[in-house]
């Protein structure tokens, strides 16, 4: 058999239907040729009954290989043994309760190629809040991505050689929460971004490994784990006006002053801006938020939004385009357990009009 373009890892413990269910979108939507690696955490006979009956239906140059184990060893350790087998140009990690749409793994493969930057990608999903009802809308997205700090780990494709280059998932995380946002930092620490390929559709059942119980105590103990060694998310805020919609040249340079704070501090961007600019920069980063507030309300906005929030998710910078605008709200006093923080240059002269 001629080599596959793409290993496709899932990890599962019994739970057939979302399996089949799994599988079968595979074997329906996806034409270029794959394998899928099953790792079989010591599941019932129905499962690799239904598997090596699945496996005579492939299409032409893909497969199904399974990798049984006698004991549940857990979703990390499980990808790793997956990771461990695979040899394909592109590797994707999979849950078993998820449905791939049509066109999808070959449109995340073209996401990923179309950028040395990018290491790893997401599909767009109900993750991201698109609903199955809006699969429809992504098929007009094609070729468009969304940068994003963290992979959510349901359905995530790695470029092999970002694997060479990053290893295995940690199994301190064992035996799973957080592994894939720890994997998504040692991407982006290796100058690599993580994107959504928001033409491609995979919709997530969701909480299907774990019982209620069990995973808020995995979560909390892995979220210490997480956060001693990356740090926590931080929020800055930004109010700008209507010589955004106006200037292409000062919105490009703001989108480049915003994108360098997301990622050089894993940073939320809250942008209060006149209607019609979420069009412009929520596209672009999963972090970026738009608050489109009208003319006179967006510091107001802005205040309330700080007041209103739990403390873990507080806004903790203030941004501005000039020492002369900072200078002013820093006399108001409003902003006293605020960092108050110039924007990067942004490049272009004028800049504080907007």
């Amino acid at each position: 058999m001629n080599q596959p373009n793409v290993d496709i890892i899932i990890v599962a413990k019994d739970q057939l239907t979302y399996t089949r269910q799994c599988v079968e979108s595979i074997l329906a939507g996806t034409k270029l040729p794959f394998r899928i690696l099953f790792v079989d955490n010591a599941s019932a006979a129905d499962t690799s009954t239904y598997l090596r009956e699945a496996a005579t239906r492939c299409p032409s140059a893909s497969s199904i290989e399974i990798l049984r184990n006698d004991e549940n060893v857990g979703w990390t350790k499980g990808v790793n043994q997956g990771i461990r087998r695979s040899a394909a140009p592109y590797v994707i990690i999979a849950n078993n309760d998820i449905e791939v749409f049509p066109g999808a793994i070959e449109e995340m493969i073209a996401i990923a190629e179309s950028d040395t930057a990018i290491g790893a990608v997401n599909p767009n999903s109900n993750e991201f809040d698109v609903p199955r009802s809006g699969y429809k809308n992504t098929e007009t997205l094609k070729g468009k991505k969304t940068e994003m700090i963290h992979l959510a780990g349901f359905f995530m494709l790695i470029k092999r050689s970002v694997i060479e280059r990053a290893g295995e998932f940690d199994e301190v995380y064992s035996p799973g929460y957080f592994e894939e946002m720890d994997y998504s930092e040692r991407i982006r620490k290796a100058g690599l971004q993580c994107v959504i390929a928001r033409g491609a559709y995979v919709f997530h059942h969701g909480s299907k490994s774990f019982r209620p119980e069990e995973k808020q105590r995995l979560w909390e103990r892995n979220e210490k784990v997480f956060y001693s060694r990356w740090g926590a998310d931080t929020r800055f805020a930004f109010v700008g006006g209507r010589a955004i919609l106006r200037d292409e040249k000062l919105r490009a340079s703001l989108t480049a002053a915003f994108l360098f704070l997301v990622r050089s501090k894993k940073a939320y961007a809250y942008l209060f801006l006149p209607r019609g600019c979420k069009q412009h920069f929520e596209p672009l980063h999963l972090y970026f938020r738009v608050i489109e507030t009208p003319p006179g309300l967006r510091w107001l906005n802005l205040i309330f939004k700080m007041l209103r929030v739990p403390e873990r998710k507080k806004i903790d910078t203030v941004v501005f385009v000039s020492q002369r605008q900072m200078s002013f709200w820093k006399s108001t006093g409003l902003f006293r357990n605020i960092r108050l923080e110039l924007l990067p240059e942004c490049g272009i002269g004028g800049v504080s009009s907007c």
